[in-house]
């Protein structure tokens, strides 16, 4: 791994930045599912995540996010986006699998390189991925 100004690691490659990045996307957008459920996208449909995405990029763009929340308004344009998608292609209402099992996102742990760090479900880059089994 990389060592990055300031402290902290960077992965090896863009593509294992991107696996980092769209795992924390996965495991925000599945918890949502789960906490919200299948209603709540399909109430409003593609329309209400349009006005979603919108007023979070209206607040970051008129610096209404402070520098701790600014990930956090990343990652939800991109859960809003994900699930327009999803909807678009009829996904969202398929029932979520169970919690734990095959097709699960891979685990964090130092084994595999990817670590939780602190309680905001920050992702520290790793070296490898692997499925859970």
């Amino acid at each position: 791994m990389t060592q990055k100004a300031g402290g902290g690691h960077l992965p090896p490659t863009w593509e294992r930045g991107l696996d980092i990045t769209l795992l924390l996307v996965r495991r925000t957008l599945t918890r949502q599912r789960r906490t919200y459920g299948k209603e709540s996208v399909e109430m409003f449909g593609e329309q209400g995540l349009r006005v979603r995405a919108s007023d979070e990029l209206m607040r970051l763009i008129h610096g209404e996010v402070d520098a701790p929340e600014i990930d956090e308004a990343w990652t939800k344009l991109a859960t809003y986006s994900v699930s327009a998608l999803m909807l678009r292609k009829h996904f969202w209402s398929l029932p979520l699998g169970a919690q734990r099992g095959p097709g699960r996102p891979p685990k964090l742990s130092r084994e595999n390189g990817l670590t939780e760090a602190g309680n905001k479900g920050k992702i520290d880059p790793g070296i490898k991925q692997e499925e859970a089994p």
